[in-house]
């Protein structure tokens, strides 16, 4: 899956658990994103890309384009220590 894919799920994954349009650029947070959402955003993706992904990576990403490059290089790291 290329980034730009993978930004756009996490658009969709936004949007339904915001309930209202986000822009990619956009921070999850100040769009009225929660913890809830984010452990719920995360384990929708984790099993789209496997491994589990750590709550911190949105909380460090909170913008669709930060979270889609964060979690293809999480995924390569763990894929190279495996």
């Amino acid at each position: 899956m290329t980034t730009e894919e993978l930004q756009k799920i996490i658009v969709d994954k936004y949007i339904a658990n915001l309930g209202h349009v986000i822009d990619q650029n956009a921070d999850f947070f100040d769009a009225g994103g929660d913890s809830v959402a984010v452990e719920v955003i995360l384990s929708e993706l984790s099993q789209i890309v496997k491994p589990d992904l750590p709550g911190w990576l949105l909380l460090d990403n909170p913008s669709a384009v930060e979270l889609a490059r964060a979690i293809h290089q999480f995924v390569m790291d763990a894929r190279n220590t495996d």
